[in-house]
This record gives C-alpha cells, sequence and structure tokens, in this order.
C-alpha cells in the first residue's frame, strides 16, 4: 500500500512539473509594458490617500506608488 501511495505522489509531482513548464507566460512587467498603462485602486483615507487643498492626491500610498 505505501509503494502505491509514493508512486500516485510521485506521479502527481512529475505531472504538476510537466504542466508548469509546459507553456510560459508573460511576467506582470512585460504585461504592463505591453499595455502602456498601470491602473491603481485606491481608497480615500488619510494618511493613505486623500486630496489636499489644491485637490492634488496626496498621501502615503499615492506617493509609494
Amino acid at each position: 500500500m505505501k509503494k502505491l501511495i509514493s508512486a500516485a505522489l510521485v506521479l502527481a509531482l512529475v505531472l504538476s512539473f510537466a504542466v508548469s513548464c509546459a507553456k510560459k507566460e508573460k511576467t506582470d512587467w512585460e504585461y504592463i509594458k505591453a499595455k502602456k498603462e498601470l491602473i491603481i485602486g485606491i481608497t480615500y483615507y488619510a494618511p493613505m490617500n486623500y486630496l489636499d487643498d489644491s485637490g492634488k492626491l496626496v498621501g502615503f500610498e499615492t506617493e509609494f506608488a
């Protein structure tokens, strides 16, 4: 029984390796470069993101992005 379980696990490992190597996906950076824009969602919650007196978006997350 232990040999059967071991063989099944080895087979599952080999199959998962084969599937992961079969098709190469674009990286996130390649996707962003091709699209030529990066969309970032925000929430207005000081000090993370807020509008200053002149209406400019400022805050920690805004600067980090």
